[in-house]
């Protein structure tokens, strides 16, 4: 298949992540070669697959990042909190590892993120999707076994082993508590009693390090895989 625009032929692909079993996974849309296309090309684009994200891969930054992990780039959207990312992720339960990119390393591939409405800086089943494809249509790492890539949160550190990838998640962007106001509006959407006498909330914090990530602790596993949320 090939996304069309004036004069020019894109390969684009749909990839299912998180998954070893055909159609069981996160559907996502990767179009390569996206030097050339506007933000609101892309964002259009975006819309009209009509999946959770869809990304873009293009050249990476001509200039590697500096100390505080900023890049050449006019268009980085988002800026971290100075914290440690250090969490493989892979959609498993793999243990977490250091593995933050070192900020002055040049990356191998640039990423921008779009759900139907918006750019993200950074999430994950796009980071795996991406490198997915940015190493089947024969991308060489400059390291092997390590994919650096950038995107609006900075340098993330991508690791092949076989064919399972995992990245190192990167720092957040908001962390801390959640206002009373933000998680009665999150409890509503799973159907939990945010009251404390209620006693099914234990803790609650932000957690976004791209999309706007809350998360919120339960008393047991039970209770996690008894809600309903709404549809």
């Amino acid at each position: 298949m090939a996304f069309y625009a004036p004069a020019m032929r894109r390969p684009f692909a749909q990839v299912d992540v998180f998954t070893a079993v055909q159609y069981l996974g996160n559907p996502l849309a990767v179009v390569a070669g996206a030097e050339g296309l506007t933000t609101e090309e892309m964002q259009r684009l975006a819309a009209w697959t009509n999946l959770s994200e869809t990304t873009f891969l293009l050249e990476p930054s001509a200039e590697p990042a500096d100390d505080s992990g900023e890049t050449g780039r006019a268009d980085r959207t988002d800026e971290s909190d100075g914290s440690d990312g250090s969490d493989w992720s892979d959609g498993s339960d793999g243990s977490p590892e250091t593995g933050a990119a070192d900020r002055t390393e040049t990356a191998d591939y640039r990423v921008r993120i779009f759900t139907p409405d918006r750019e993200l800086p950074f999430a994950g089943h796009p980071t795996l999707g991406t490198c997915r494809v940015w190493l089947d249509q024969g991308g060489v790492p400059r390291r092997p076994g390590q994919i650096i890539q950038e995107c609006g949160a900075g340098l993330v550190t991508i690791r092949a082993d076989g064919d399972r990838l995992a990245f190192a998640a990167p720092p957040l962007v908001r962390s801390g508590p959640v206002s009373t106001e933000d998680l009665a509006a999150a409890c509503a959407l799973v159907g939990i009693d945010p009251d404390p006498s209620a006693g099914s909330v234990v803790d609650a914090n932000w957690v976004e390090n791209g999309p706007p990530w809350m998360g919120i602790l339960l008393g047991s596993a039970e209770e996690v895989l008894a809600l309903r949320p709404q549809a």
